[in-house]
């Protein structure tokens, strides 16, 4: 179960990731660098793993959404 999880998420990525990131402000960066961006940040103020976990997945639900949308066509 958690492999299927984890192989989902990954999959996410390689189609999304290198979607520009679109936050309060566009960005010159790429979806999957502004999530390893936010886990590194997590990382580097100690926090616990769950956190830094929830840093980089924090806009997952973007992607899912997609998909959705791309599964109903």
């Amino acid at each position: 179960m958690l492999s299927d999880i984890l192989e989902r998420i990954e999959h996410w990525f390689a189609l999304h990731g290198a979607s520009s990131y679109e936050g309060q402000r566009r960005e010159s960066v790429s979806a999957l660098h502004h999530a390893l961006q936010c886990a590194q940040l997590a990382e580097d103020a100690h926090a616990d793993a769950p956190l830094v976990a929830a840093a980089l997945l924090h806009d997952i639900g973007h992607f899912v959404a997609i998909a959705d949308v791309g599964e109903m066509d």
